[in-house]
């Protein structure tokens, strides 16, 4: 996984209420902000940023779990307005059901 480091010189942080970091890098066909990556040995790989940053500054993200925009700017990556979700979750939300006793 590559260093935060990486990814800093193409960060545009957005300073007053709304918070956002926009992504000054490429973008996938969805509209992903991405990364490519290539470690010193392997091969390369493209990396979604958000979940990148989900991951090093928040926490580890767990298998079959996404990461889902809180703010609706998807060029913007802030870890704070991203939130990790599961699979389970994301589709009770689309169908309106409790998970954990929580309504989505």
């Amino acid at each position: 996984m590559p260093s935060r480091v990486l990814l800093e010189p193409k960060i545009e942080v957005q300073h007053g209420a709304e918070g956002h970091w926009f992504w000054r890098g490429g973008f996938n066909h969805c509209g992903e902000p991405v990364f490519r990556w290539e470690p010193p040995t392997g091969r390369a790989s493209i990396c979604v940023v958000a979940r990148l940053l989900v991951h090093h500054d928040v926490a580890p993200i767990p298998k079959g779990a996404s990461v889902r925009s809180q703010c609706g700017v998807i060029a913007c990556i802030n870890p704070a307005h991203w939130m990790v979700e599961t699979l389970e979750e994301r589709a009770a939300k689309r169908r309106g059901f409790k998970v954990y006793g929580q309504v989505l």
